[in-house]
């Protein structure tokens, strides 16, 4: 990545500076050669006593005292203490969660404090990873410039436990769609990437959906590689009452179920490793393009077509999944509930009206209800599972999302 410097809370940088010696200069006597034989074997003894003294510290040290050693490695990096104490992260996914911001210390703030409130109890030690993104744009007014500086005193006050904590702070102005482009390059075959921007707050419950939901329907196999349709681009954790690229309300009567959707969610989201891979490649192939989905003639085209694409990121996922006849998979709570909403602050984006997108998440007063909690813990079989395409119409399975003849 370009032009980022990396800070890491975290991690405890020291410093080891080799203590200076003054050599004096021993005089001796001219003709005591037995004198100065004697305290040289004397010397040679002393030395190879102590050498030999070191030696059985050190290694009773490190052969007896582990307990020791790893507690004081916890006080540096917690990921590191887990796996000394012998805890895999290779048992199931791993998880690194994106927050992306630029001068919305409040904004942030609430989606900090909605992230460390969840429940991370079905995670293994050390394997929630969170990374924060800032970015910077030199000559910004007063205003933005403090709250530039509220936003880097917040992280660096800010304590992660569920595993490495890193700010990743810009030095020169790239826009979200970058940041976003540029965050996640997958590191193994069982890392999911779980993106965020700074008005966006999550249900306490967000993280214990999708751990479930990965096992039902992206399990890590006995080859260490997530399983799934190559088709699954990831877990919404947002579903809109309102689809913005057919601009019609929208309800899916499913009993409450997951459905499979042709879009992908900018609130809250899960993505899989392979997909996201290939979404990168195609990304980096066509990024000075302004691709437009072609439906049939006659048929509507969404209203991504007209977003500005030197500043969408989502624009190029549309248009990808389009084409390649990929979805996502969304919840559907009762009540419209969800687990990831935006707060709509104002930022690159035009805002939408609130009464549309603006959605309850799902708390522990919320788990009265049956049908709620029922909801949560529903896995329908996929092929069960009611799909919608791009423009959010019910289509008859997975299969018939792929573009006819004439479409691109």
């Amino acid at each position: 990545m370009h032009a980022v410097h990396f800070l890491n809370p975290a991690t405890i940088a020291t410093t080891h500076k080799e203590e200076e010696k003054e050599i004096i200069p021993m005089n001796r006597r001219v003709g005591d050669k037995r004198f100065l034989w004697e305290k040289r074997a004397l010397a040679c003894v002393m030395v190879t006593l102590c050498i030999c003294t070191s030696f059985m510290v050190y290694w009773g040290v490190i052969l007896y005292d582990r307990a020791a050693c790893t507690e004081k490695i916890a006080i540096h990096d917690k990921f590191a203490a887990a796996a000394a104490v012998g805890v895999e992260r290779s048992i199931g996914h791993t998880y690194r969660i994106f927050v992306f911001t630029y001068a919305r210390p409040d904004g942030l703030n609430g989606t900090l404090t909605s992230l460390l409130n969840a429940d991370y109890s079905k995670a293994a030690a050390g394997s929630v990873d969170l990374e924060v993104f800032v970015d910077y744009r030199r000559n910004d007014t007063p205003q933005m410039q403090q709250n530039q500086s509220a936003i880097l005193q917040l992280l660096r006050n800010f304590i992660w436990v569920h595993g490495r904590y890193k700010i990743h702070q810009r030095l020169v102005n790239v826009g979200l769609r970058l940041s976003i482009m540029e965050a996640w390059q997958p590191t193994s075959e069982i890392e999911v990437a779980v993106f965020f921007e700074d008005d966006v707050v999550v249900s306490p419950y967000w993280f214990s959906w999708a751990h479930d939901t990965l096992g039902q329907y992206a399990p890590v196999g006995a080859h260490n590689v997530i399983e799934a349709d190559p088709r699954l681009v990831g877990l919404a954790l947002f579903r809109p009452i309102f689809d913005e690229l057919s601009k019609k309300h929208v309800h899916v009567n499913n009993n409450y179920a997951p459905f499979l959707l042709q879009q992908p969610c900018s609130w809250g989201a899960v993505y899989l490793p392979g997909p996201w891979r290939r979404f990168r490649d195609f990304f980096e192939k066509e990024k000075e393009k302004d691709l437009k989905v072609r439906r049939l003639e006659g048929a509507r085209n969404p209203t991504s077509n007209y977003w500005n694409y030197k500043s969408s990121w989502k624009k190029y996922l549309i248009y990808h999944m389009y084409r390649n006849g990929l979805y996502m998979m969304y919840p559907n709570l009762p009540e419209k509930l969800v687990l990831s909403t935006s707060l709509l602050l104002p930022g690159e984006h035009p805002t939408p009206p609130k009464r549309l997108f603006v959605l309850n998440v799902v708390r522990k007063e919320h788990l009265q209800n049956e049908l709620v909690e029922r909801s949560l813990r529903q896995f329908t079989n996929m092929k069960d599972m009611k799909v919608y395409d791009v423009m959010f119409d019910e289509a008859q399975s997975v299969d018939a999302l792929l573009p006819k003849g004439g479409q691109v």
